[in-house]
């Protein structure tokens, strides 16, 4: 087989999912984050089922995955008069 740099194995191409090229090893996520989806030796994408770690929600950013949950914050400037009399 061929890839842009030569031939390679056929165990060494990556996965063509969903109309996207994917590297052995990359990992994407279905909406949602209820699966992950896995490219694997030969051209094959491997689904499993799984959930955000906690501490971490499902979000979009140009692809589904998991994220930080975002902390909001806010901070109050407190002013404090002393009187002395």
């Amino acid at each position: 087989m061929q890839n842009g740099n030569g031939c390679i194995k056929p165990e060494q191409c990556g996965c063509f999912y969903h109309g996207h090229g994917y590297e052995i090893g990359e990992i994407l996520w279905t909406e949602g984050c209820s699966e992950k989806c896995i490219c694997s030796a030969k051209s094959t994408v491997r689904r499993e089922p799984a959930s955000c770690p906690e501490g971490e929600s499902c979000t979009l950013n140009n692809t589904w995955g998991c994220a930080r949950k975002a902390i909001h914050a806010e901070v109050v400037q407190a002013n404090i008069n002393i009187y002395r009399g």
